[in-house]
């Protein structure tokens, strides 16, 4: 009899979902001049805020940031320009290898893999303009940002006092989470069921 309990025990913990850590995102990166940081699983909707910046000079440090599991999800930059020449840069890293970014890997630069929008996310793509490596003219080295890193705008920097959206993907490297199907949610259940009944039966005619 306790062997039959066992078994059930075992059969019912199975089904239980594991909960798993979820990845994590981590970033380091300035606008010149106001920035904001969105995750998103759409790259048409902004997502929820994650951190924000309002000073060039420094480099933000923004860390823990979840991913939604088993979906693409999207970092989402708007930065406003404050002034004559205008730039985004920035470096972003997972936490392990259940997603990757669009680069197949887990390590993203600010670089022409990007895209940029001009009136919202999923609005009109603009023309992304690589205006140089983390170093350049005028904003020189920012540090904890890393040295391949590029910075980002459109019309190279010169289109002042313009709001632009910035968008990289983040994929789950085995695909799409399957929902299970209703019918077989109900099979495991029905099963289940079947297997507790039996257990009672035989319990109930032990003498």
């Amino acid at each position: 009899m306790m062997k039959k309990k066992v078994v059930v025990l075992a059969l019912a913990m199975a089904l239980v979902p594991v909960a798993s850590q979820a990845t994590t995102m981590s970033a380091d990166l300035t606008a010149d001049n106001v920035f904001a940081l969105f995750i998103s699983t759409d790259d048409a909707q902004l997502g929820s805020l994650v951190g924000s910046g309002s000073d060039w000079m420094v480099t933000y440090r923004m860390s823990g940031i979840e991913l939604t599991p088993g979906v693409a999800n999207y970092v989402h930059v708007v930065a406003l320009d404050l002034g004559v020449i205008a730039g985004f840069i920035g470096d972003f890293t997972l936490s392990d290898d259940d997603f990757s970014f669009s680069n197949g890997s887990r390590y993203m630069v600010t670089d022409t893999d990007w895209n940029v929008y001009e009136n919202g996310f999923g609005g009109t793509l603009g023309v992304l303009s690589d205006i140089g490596v983390n170093g350049v003219a005028p904003w020189g080295v920012r540090p904890n940002i890393d040295s391949i890193a590029h910075w980002l705008w459109t019309n190279d920097g010169l289109d002042a006092y313009t709001t632009r959206y910035f968008s990289a993907e983040i994929t789950p490297t085995g695909g799409v989470a399957p929902v299970p199907e209703p019918a077989t949610m109900l099979l495991f259940g029905s099963g289940l069921a079947g297997l507790a009944g039996m257990a009672r039966k035989k319990r109930s005619g032990k003498k």
